[in-house]
């Protein structure tokens, strides 16, 4: 019982740390500012210029984001029983390998642009990593719709998730990518409603009726 208080404890802050870091990465610039439906030319003048340190610094606290996502996870799934919770601990585990993959490949890019790859292998490298980045959308719509959550944050989850799959058929679109941010916002949301009311965040959940 000890050990699961302080998972109840520490799972929400978890989720919140995790969005603390993705945007603290993002802002130091771990990412080129490019997306898979611009030219070759502005993909490459991108991905040429000089990495600095901040660049680094962003991709570690982006790696840390999924192991701060993977404990948020095991908050919110670990407490229940059934096939839906285990689908749920499934598709998080997915989640942070591709995830995981493609941050690495990115990193890989970064160095390699700076020690002379080829602009080929620059481009090969950026169309993986956007493909994995794509389909870490689809599997975080599959995470949302196995949380164990109630109330608006049910309903939020499955809306969020329906737009994470729209947006994977359409990933070139502009506003492809604001789901995302919808995503952390509901992971933020969570961890607040469960540092309100820890009783209430999981109570009436799908998974719940398989306890």
């Amino acid at each position: 019982m000890d050990k699961q208080h302080r998972l109840s404890r520490l799972g929400p802050l978890s989720g919140l740390l995790a969005v603390a870091l993705e945007f603290g990465g993002v802002i130091l610039g771990s990412q080129p500012m490019v997306a898979l439906g611009d030219s070759n030319t502005k993909i490459l003048n991108a991905l040429t210029k000089h990495v600095g340190t901040g660049a680094w610094i962003g991709s570690y606290m982006e790696l840390a984001t999924l192991a701060a996502f993977a404990v948020f996870a095991i908050w919110l799934f670990g407490s229940r029983r059934g096939p839906l919770a285990g689908a749920g601990m499934l598709a998080t585990g997915v989640y942070i390998t591709v995830g995981g993959i493609s941050l690495i490949v990115g990193d890989v890019l970064k160095y390699g642009s700076g020690h002379g790859m080829g602009h080929q292998e620059m481009l090969a490298l950026f169309d993986l990593q956007s493909a994995l980045f794509i389909a870490t959308w689809g599997i975080s719509a599959a995470f949302l719709a196995l949380a164990p959550v109630s109330g608006w944050l049910r309903g939020s989850a499955l809306v969020i998730a329906g737009l994470r799959l729209v947006s994977v058929t359409v990933p070139t679109a502009g506003a492809a990518q604001f789901p995302e941010i919808l995503f952390l916002l509901w992971i933020v949301a969570v961890g607040v409603s469960a540092g309100r009311r820890p009783s209430t965040v999981t109570a009436g959940a799908p998974a719940a009726a398989h306890a």
